[in-house]
């Protein structure tokens, strides 16, 4: 699981368990469309375009386009750099500058709390540099990276499921060429966990 400190815990979260960092970035995006999208057709559609990606389609990138169309979605979008005013969102004088640091962040966290762990290197002086801007946006913000993308900002997006849409998230999942091997139900459930600590990690932090 997730620790305060940023460290791999095996203790809590086995390694063999973890499932890999594009197929979190998945889940991601499958639960945000179910809890932004209310439309029954258009959330199947959306579900079934994403799900049936290439697997290299869910390599994370960030660029101006990217964090702009954020921007969009909060509030209107001035030069380059130009800070916004959003009361209405909670959320004030946030920069295009903050986005970016806050996606190389929780990218990096993302792959601490993925198979790929090991592999990640420790930079906890990045925590220090970023404006805190919560759990939500940052979720946001990470879906973006791989062209999910909402109209507007939810009021909250749920990882946490009851049995039954715990099992028809597995199933169609599983359609996706990211899960061709399968998806254990326990691995799942173990994943959506740990991004609910991740971005609960974040959401604590204050605005």
């Amino acid at each position: 699981m997730i620790s305060t400190d940023g460290s791999c815990h095996y203790d809590t979260y086995r390694l063999s368990e973890r499932l890999e960092f594009k197929q979190l970035l998945c889940i991601m995006s499958y639960a945000l469309i179910s809890s932004t999208v209310s439309d029954l057709d258009e959330n199947k559609r959306l579900l079934d375009e994403y799900i049936q990606r290439d697997e290299n389609d869910w390599e994370p990138r960030i660029d101006q386009a990217t964090l702009a169309k954020i921007l969009s979605t909060m509030g209107a979008l001035g030069s380059d750099n130009t800070e916004i005013d959003i009361p209405a969102n909670g959320y004030s004088g946030i920069s295009l500058d903050d986005l970016h640091a806050q996606a190389q962040y929780i990218l990096w966290r993302l792959k601490q709390i993925s198979a790929e762990c090991l592999d990640v290197l420790q930079i906890e002086s990045a925590r220090d540099l970023r404006r805190p801007i919560g759990g939500l946006l940052s979720f946001i913000i990470a879906c973006a990276s791989v062209s999910v993308h909402v109209d507007y900002l939810p009021l909250s997006v749920h990882l946490a499921q009851n049995e039954r849409s715990l099992s028809i998230m597995q199933h169609q999942l599983q359609m996706s060429p990211l899960f061709a091997a399968g998806l254990d139900i326990d691995e799942l459930d173990s994943a959506l966990n740990s991004l609910d600590l991740l971005f609960t990690e974040e959401e604590l932090r204050e605005l």
